[in-house]
This record gives structure tokens, sequence and C-alpha cells, in this order.
């Protein structure tokens, strides 16, 4: 796709109040960020090696592994009690 400096000038024209506004608009304390990251790992259970997720997730400043990952943490339960996690 080929795109003319006719059209990037355009286009530019027709939102850059918009984008001064944004630039200059009061910004937040605070943004929190949430980054959930997993990697699969072999576990010897039972005399078998079998696949098992480990889960880190980090919001703003804190972090969180769970100890046990198993059926019971579902990757919602886990986000769940990271979105609980205060902010330091």
């Amino acid at each position: 796709m080929e795109v003319s400096p006719t059209l990037i000038s355009n286009v530019t024209e027709a939102v850059i109040d918009e984008v001064r506004q944004w630039q200059t608009r009061p910004l937040e304390p605070v943004y929190p960020i949430v980054y959930v990251d997993c990697l699969v790992i072999n576990v010897r259970e039972n005399q078998r090696v079998i696949n098992k997720a480990l889960y880190l997730i980090m919001k703003g400043p804190t972090y969180w592994v769970p100890q046990e990952v198993g059926e019971e943490w579902t990757v919602a339960k886990i986000i769940l009690r990271v979105y609980s996690l205060p902010l330091h």
C-alpha cells in the first residue's frame, strides 16, 4: 500500500488538535500495568514427567508467583488474585 505525502498531511491536519489536547492533558498519579507470563516446565510426578505451567504475574511494582500451580489455579483465578494486590 502506498501513501502519498498529501494524504499524510491531510490526516495529520485532521487530528492535530486532538493530539495536542491529549499531549497536554493532566496525568494520573499511577497507571497500573499488569504483565503476565507463563513458562511450561517438565516436572517428575508419580514416576512420570509431565508438563506444568509456572505463572509469573507482575502488577505495578508488585509481583506474585503461585507456590503450587495445578488444576485448582486457573488463569482467571490467578489474574483475580493479582488484581486484588495493592499497588505499593
